[in-house]
């Protein structure tokens, strides 16, 4: 796996605040469209670290009181093959740590070499968060819709606003790519499948208040 984290880590040190990326082909994502899902009223943090400007500013513009802290882009690769999320509940965070969507994506990316595999790899990745993002919301009506109309209410507002300033924030993450060919379709994918992860990270922080034992939507 060290490897394949290595491949991904140079990637993503070597693409920072660029702008313009016409080399760079944008991952589509499966199961992608527009739908009522959101996060609470309340703010809850969420931190990606390692991370990087591009994934802040399409961040702060879609997710509403969401918001994504940012350090530097992964370094020697030490710290594994996605981002850390932190949020205002340390158990949150180990539980969301040991998701089996990443478990699963580390076993994966450790059997690979070349960035061909590794762009598919995230891109099926990326859906597979977009999918979380869905199941998500779908518990979070079932939790809400009823003894608290209003603030399901809030949750899908937020929701739209993230959805309708989607297209804006994948297109900001393709132009902060600074280099070309295989490392900018590397960094790209990765990226756009962190803000997939985010958001869906984001949506089961809420749920947690409400479901400490919530499942994913993924199975081993």
């Amino acid at each position: 796996m060290k490897k394949a984290v290595q491949v991904v880590g140079a990637a993503l040190c070597a693409a920072l605040l660029l702008a313009g990326c016409s080399n760079v082909t944008l991952p589509t994502v499966a199961g992608d469209s527009t739908s009522s899902q959101t996060s609470s009223e309340k703010k809850t943090v969420v931190s990606q670290s390692p991370s990087s400007a591009a994934d802040s500013k399409a961040a702060a513009s879609s997710q509403a009181e969401v918001s994504s802290e940012n350090a530097n882009d992964r370094g020697s690769g030490d710290e594994g093959p996605v981002n850390t999320i932190s949020t205002d509940s340390e158990a949150f965070n180990k539980k969301f740590k040991n998701n089996p969507i990443d478990e699963r994506y580390a076993s994966e990316m450790s059997t690979l070499i070349t960035t061909t595999d590794i762009v598919e790899l995230t891109g099926k990745f990326t859906s597979l968060w977009n999918k979380e993002i869905t199941h998500a919301m779908e518990e979070l009506k079932a939790k809400l819709e009823t003894t608290d109309a209003e603030k399901w209410s809030k949750i899908q507002a937020d929701q739209k606003k993230w959805e309708d300033g989607k297209a804006a924030a994948i297109e900001e993450i393709g132009k902060s790519v600074q280099t070309g060919g295989s490392v900018a379709r590397v960094t790209t994918a990765t990226k756009v499948m962190e803000y997939y992860r985010a958001r869906a990270a984001a949506l089961y922080r809420i749920l947690y208040d409400y479901e400490p034992d919530f499942t994913y939507a993924y199975t081993k």
